[in-house]
């Protein structure tokens, strides 16, 4: 697998994991203004690459896994949501194929119901969710 390849399965595993993090979100939290709730509830997944990978990252890295998540959108997998006059990534939504590639990268490890209950959780994502077998 190439560095770039290795780059876009990172980002659409981190994705999924953060989804299914969401479905464990206290219901409680929703209203509290907390803006990881606030953007998984009506934008999108936060692009953190720092976070998802445990620390600081280099202008390079952080540059790597920006080139990869145009790429994913490119190819149809993503939606890339920047920063207003600037093209910085800040949110990412999965499409239809980006969340198939996703669980086929993830396999037995990911958690459906899970992400079907995150997914739900959100304005963006609910359609996904129905796609999974989630609520109607």
């Amino acid at each position: 697998m190439t560095k770039i390849e290795s780059n876009s399965r990172l980002l659409l595993l981190a994705i999924l994991a953060e989804i299914e993090l969401f479905a464990e979100v206290p219901d409680d939290a929703f209203g509290a203004g907390d803006p990881f709730v606030v953007a998984m509830c009506r934008d999108g997944v936060p692009f953190t690459p720092a976070l998802w990978l445990g620390g600081p990252l280099s202008p390079a890295r952080r540059m790597a896994l920006s080139r990869a998540a145009r790429r994913l959108a490119t190819k149809g997998q993503v939606v890339r949501i920047t920063e207003k006059k600037r093209d910085r990534v800040r949110l990412l939504v999965p499409t239809p194929g980006g969340l198939r590639r996703a669980l086929a990268l993830a396999g037995a490890k990911a958690d459906r119901e899970a992400i079907s209950e995150g997914l739900f959780r959100t304005s963006w994502g609910r359609s996904l969710a129905k796609h999974l077998g989630g609520k109607s």
